[in-house]
């Protein structure tokens, strides 16, 4: 049976970015009144990214439409935070992904939208967690914080983003890959993804990563059916935080070519899944979704 629709998960996808000024400082706003989640709370400058856009392109836009200021987002390391928003309101239920970049001052001027803030104030890291912040900003600043004082290992705390598709083909088969004898766990059938490495689209990650992966080229139905987390207990990722989406991809055009990373493909029904030798990490994520469907 497909995955029903009416459960699909919304998803938001939020970028923010810890501007740095000269003297180490960094910029936060204190939200206006009317603001539907958390008024009158800090946060870090950022907004929505539409499915459109391009990350990259539209966090310097972002930066300039919230503040009036250029800021360039030069650091690969970003901070990452996702929940279920369960308060009142547009986005009850929507699955909540934000990823907040360090951004380098280059120039202007500060000019806020009364409309959307009160007032801004450039603070040091450690003063701007004295601020009544929003959760997702304070979480982000005292992750950046330990990061550049050392305080603890960003690598025990960091996030890792991993999104996967399943690709259905027109007889309700699912698309699986047998991981290569020299990658971990290796022998073990996964399905097409990777890690979220940069300010990227989700949906244009999962093509990205099953082109790579597959040769094959994919429309996604549907970027997030499912979202876990999990934290590492053990080898050199220890302690890292995995968040784990898994989405709904069909195929466009392509023949399945696969890389070194895998050595066996197989379009496996839906009563077979549990009879493969399944990565240890998608077992939980693969019986929440069929068995409830």
């Amino acid at each position: 049976m497909k995955v029903k629709k009416k459960e699909n998960l919304k998803f938001l996808v939020v970028a923010r970015s810890i501007i740095k000024r000269s003297d180490g400082k960094i910029l936060i706003l204190k939200r206006g009144p009317k603001h539907i989640y958390y008024p009158q709370k800090w946060e870090l400058p950022g907004g929505r990214l539409a499915g459109h856009e391009d990350p990259h392109a539209s966090i310097s836009q972002i930066i300039h439409r919230e503040t009036g200021l250029i800021a360039e987002a030069r650091s690969k390391k970003f901070y990452t935070y996702s929940r279920l928003v369960t308060e009142p309101g547009k986005y009850q239920g929507y699955v909540y992904l934000e990823i907040v970049s360090e951004a380098e001052l280059i120039g202007g001027k500060e000019k806020i939208d009364k409309a959307e803030h009160l007032e801004y104030v450039w603070a040091e890291p450690g003063s701007a967690l004295n601020y009544e912040l929003t959760f997702e900003s304070k979480k982000a600043i005292a992750s950046y914080l330990a990061d550049k004082t050392g305080v603890e290992d960003l690598n025990n705390t960091s996030v890792v983003l991993v999104a996967r598709a399943l690709i259905e083909d027109k007889k309700g088969r699912y698309l699986f890959l047998k991981r290569s004898s020299n990658e971990q766990f290796s022998g073990t059938w996964e399905i097409p993804g990777g890690k979220f490495d940069s300010l990227e689209i989700l949906s244009e990650l999962i093509k990205r990563e099953v082109f790579e992966e597959t040769g094959l080229a994919v429309r996604v139905v549907n970027e997030a059916l499912y979202l876990s987390s999990i934290v590492s207990s053990k080898g050199e990722n220890k302690g890292k935080t995995y968040i784990n989406i898994i989405g709904k991809a069909e195929i466009v055009a392509g023949k399945i070519e696969l890389t070194d990373e895998h050595n066996d493909y197989k379009w496996i029904a839906k009563k077979d899944i549990f009879k493969l030798n399944l990565a240890p990490y998608l077992r939980l994520p693969l019986t929440e979704i069929f068995l409830k469907n």
